[in-house]
């Protein structure tokens, strides 16, 4: 279901309006569709929240992210030097991919560990299919 506008998105997902979708049960919420692909964000958003809606149960939310953002292709765009947060917990990161306070941590930083943390604990998506 597409927003008809950043303000209709966020009073129907309660998400912050930077976000360009959100999966609630199997349906995924957008911004509107227009303003997506404006930003070259429809492919790798509609294939990264369609992995959420098929993801597991109770999947910790680092692991999903970084899964969602390996199975969506967002993560080969990531750059490949650290992201500063490799000794963080994965408690920590998944508390700041939940609350997604910008001013705490680093969220792209946050984003991309967590994609790095998923593809050494499933080798990449198909590794997740059979984990």
């Amino acid at each position: 279901m597409a927003a008809g506008s950043a303000a209709d998105f966020q009073a129907r997902t309660g998400e912050p309006v930077r976000i360009a979708a959100s999966p609630q049960g199997t349906v995924i919420r957008t911004q509107r569709l227009l303003a997506l692909p404006a930003h070259g964000l429809l492919p790798t958003t509609i294939r990264h929240q369609a992995f959420h809606t098929a993801q597991p149960a109770g999947i910790p939310r680092g692991l999903g992210e970084g899964l969602a953002r390996t199975f969506s292709g967002e993560g080969k765009m990531d750059p490949r030097t650290p992201t500063g947060l490799e000794g963080v917990p994965d408690t920590r990161l998944d508390a700041e991919l939940l609350d997604g306070n910008p001013a705490r941590l680093n969220l792209n930083a946050v984003y991309r560990e967590a994609k790095v943390r998923a593809a050494k604990l499933a080798r990449g998506w198909k590794g997740a299919l059979r984990w």
